[in-house]
């Protein structure tokens, strides 16, 4: 009984899918999360049941810029999880031009490219990474700068006619429930990441790995 509660609520054993976080973390190295890195309470995934959407949890250290992070990525109906590192949380403001993405208050830049890098081609501007309470302005255009995350959040989203839909409903504008965040690979040449599927949600954040 006591594994099983350590299983369920501190630590969990995954093998990391992807080689994005080398040369830090390699492709088939199993990693110990931390489920309590972030948080304390009921995790984002119960083993034997599976993913919370809305995990009752209360925050201990915030996710910070540079923190390796375990989170979950929908990927063919199937909730995966993945390893990346923090690089911008909420309120950061995100600069780019037509290689080069970084933060405003940072000189530290990331290359990228709009064939590769889909959820760049998107951006029109600055983006400011939106925080739990924010209340975004929604239409055909910018959905698909919070598509993912916002249906991360449990929201189903159609566009008909240049209309956005929540959840079989009409809506121009949507709150915010969780903190976002922009997530990119060490092996950043070589990562799917925040460039090509965008942000994060923090209902997705399983923990933060250990002894890597």
């Amino acid at each position: 009984m006591i594994m099983i509660s350590i299983r369920i609520f501190i630590i969990e054993i995954f093998v990391v899918p992807t080689d994005s976080m080398s040369p830090t973390i390699q492709q088939g190295e199993k990693v110990i999360v931390n489920k309590m890195g972030f948080f304390i309470g009921i995790p984002a995934r119960i083993p034997f049941i599976g993913r919370i959407i809305s995990p009752v949890r209360f925050s201990i250290f915030a996710p910070q810029k540079k923190d390796i992070v375990v989170f979950f990525r929908n990927s063919q109906n199937n909730d995966v999880l993945y390893v990346k590192r923090m690089y911008a949380t909420p309120h950061d403001t995100l600069q780019f031009n037509d290689s080069l993405l970084w933060i405003q208050s940072s000189r530290d830049s990331i290359s990228y490219t709009k064939t590769q890098h889909f959820w760049m081609s998107q951006l029109q501007s600055s983006l400011i990474i939106p925080a739990k309470g924010d209340t975004l302005r929604i239409n055909s255009s910018t959905i698909e700068l919070y598509k993912y995350a916002i249906e991360q959040e449990g929201t189903k989203i159609t566009i008909l006619n240049n209309i956005v839909y929540f959840n079989g409903k009409p809506q121009n504008y949507y709150i915010v429930r969780n903190n976002y965040y922009f997530l990119i690979g060490d092996n950043a040449a070589h990562s799917y990441d925040s460039r090509s599927y965008g942000l994060i949600p923090e209902n997705t954040i399983y923990g933060k790995p250990l002894f890597y």
